[in-house]
């Protein structure tokens, strides 16, 4: 081979390869960038020298990067394998960011060599102010976000795809805060009671609380709750006692309990547990959240807009969508609040009909409790009776739009402003006649389970057949049978049950090792008894 076609075949491999290394880049929602920064300065303000180095997956540069840097930078290694990796958790990635269609760029921040040496002795300054000027706090800045080496330097690697779908949720989100929205010190916390304190150049404000922002950081919250539920109980017991920042970095504690509805609804935790209530309990929970996140998407966002869209559009839901959030609020929002959510007709239904039940269901008047009234908000009878409620309201709407005649007005307005009127009654109800339709399908359906569960619940308590016992074990009447007596039932999972005296139905099994209990209740749902 000459030297000329050598020479023109390395040149098409090479342009093979860059293409190949481009379309694998490409096949990711992300980009991935290294930001190595380089110290040290020695003035406050002074521009931090950096370099950025794109890290294309399954590129041999990448790969010389993840080996070179896995001891000395474990938590960016870590992070750059989770991305690069496809399985459940770029799955969820993926379809996060989609919500928006954006392409973010995810810089993971090498800032072990940014230092401060204001002093000039060749060492870095190690004084708080310094140490707060160096470190990158993990964040978004428009459509990046930053992670950083000090971050998993000071809190290990354990929660790198929380923090990861974290900030890329807010990629996704166009909701604004306010400049005071965390509070005097800048910061915020997912117990925190958000208010923006006002005042400065803001001298209209007197305070208010940061709902908007609160939602902001609860959405980003509710993402991971998403991918991984298991970290539900702990974002629960975060809320039980909350914080506020009455002046600069001093903060007071208040109970759950004690919050007004303004304060918990300024909660990012509590707006967490509302979003994933809604996401486990509604049917297709996920996916009406996601709708009504993709259209209200604007800066002035708050989850209250978020929650009435997605009523509007499934109003079967309604009832559970308003238990659930009313039972995290402490059931304090104010009939106004209500009637925003839901419209008067449906508000006014729910406080007469189910707003009482579900309140009594927190027995403990904690946030454990919160769920119990969450879980039954969702029951089918709630949401059959929030389907038969806007069915009823949609035919009346509809009954008087097609019964729309030209009046006074009309004539006054001339022919234009007829015909113009015409179209959007028109347009309205052809819309509203589409909804009617999914409500009255989706009621035939919640029937329709609502019967079926009504036969298993007819069959649970009917009495079991007589079954010939062993001749010293005694017949299965009055008080429960012991364990001894079930001990030599020659069943194979030795199971037996009884018609209770009170109706219950009462069985007993071997599980694991140990004899449970299960009591079915009125409505058929089971729950395990402590060990007998």
């Amino acid at each position: 081979m000459s030297g000329r076609s050598f020479l023109g075949t390395m040149v098409v491999a090479a342009a093979l390869l860059a293409a190949a290394s481009a379309a694998q880049a490409a096949s990711w929602p992300y980009a991935i960038e290294v930001q190595v920064y380089e110290g040290p300065h020695d003035k406050t303000g002074q521009g931090w020298k950096s370099k950025t180095v794109a890290l294309v997956p399954g590129s041999p540069e990448a790969q010389e990067w993840v080996d070179a840097h896995r001891r000395s930078n474990p938590g960016l290694v870590a992070a750059y394998e989770r991305l690069t990796t496809t399985g459940p958790f770029t799955a969820h990635l993926a379809e996060l960011l989609s919500l928006k269609g954006t392409r973010p760029k995810i810089h993971l921040v090498d800032d072990s060599r940014k230092y401060v040496d204001r002093d000039k002795d060749g060492k870095a300054d190690t004084d708080a102010k310094a140490q707060e000027e160096t470190g990158v706090w993990p964040h978004r800045r428009g459509g990046s976000i930053y992670i950083s080496h000090s971050y998993f330097e000071s809190y290990g690697e354990g929660a790198v795809e929380e923090l990861l779908i974290h900030e890329l949720s807010h990629t996704q989100d166009d909701t604004g805060r306010e400049s005071g929205a965390y509070g005097p010190d800048g910061d915020h916390y997912a117990d925190e009671i958000l208010f923006d304190h006002g005042g400065g150049w803001k001298f209209w404000d007197r305070g208010h609380y940061s709902q908007r922002a609160a939602f902001l950081e609860g959405w980003a919250n509710f993402t991971p709750l998403v991918f991984d539920p298991s970290l539900r109980p702990g974002v629960a017991a975060s809320v039980e006692s909350l914080r506020f920042e009455k002046e600069k970095g001093r903060y007071e504690e208040k109970s759950w309990k004690d919050a007004s509805f303004q304060e918990l609804a300024a909660v990012e935790h509590i707006n967490s547990l509302i979003l994933f209530d809604i996401y486990r309990f509604v049917p297709d929970g996920k996916q009406k959240i996601y709708e009504a996140f993709r259209a209200t998407n604007h800066g002035g966002r708050t989850l209250l807009e978020l929650l009435k869209w997605l009523v509007a559009h499934h109003p079967a839901d309604a009832f559970a969508v308003a238990g659930i959030f009313d039972a995290y609020t402490g059931f304090k929002a104010s009939d106004e609040t209500l009637d925003e959510l839901l419209g008067k007709e449906l508000a006014r239904v729910y406080r007469d009909r189910h707003r009482s039940g579900l309140r009594a269901l927190n027995t403990t008047g904690d946030v454990k409790g919160a769920e119990r009234a969450a879980r039954a908000a969702a029951e089918p009878p709630a949401r059959i009776d929030a389907a038969q409620t806007s069915l009823a309201s949609l035919d009346r709407r509809i009954a008087e739009l097609s019964g729309w005649r030209v009046d006074g007005w009309d004539l006054l307005g001339g022919p234009g402003s007829i015909v113009f009127r015409h179209w959007l009654r028109q347009r309205e109800k052809t819309k509203l006649e589409a909804l009617r339709r999914a409500v009255a399908a989706e009621l035939e359906r919640l029937r329709a389970e609502e019967a079926a569960r009504a036969v298993g619940r007819a069959a649970i308590m009917l009495p079991p057949p007589a079954r010939e016992l062993p001749g010293d074990a005694k017949p299965l009447s009055g008080e429960p049978p012991t364990l001894v007596q079930i001990e030599k039932l020659p069943l194979p999972d030795r199971e037996v049950a009884r018609l209770a005296p009170n109706g219950v139905q009462l069985g007993f099994r071997e599980h694991g090792g140990d004899r449970l209990a299960r009591h079915i209740d009125q409505r058929g749902f089971g729950m395990d008894a402590e060990p007998q």
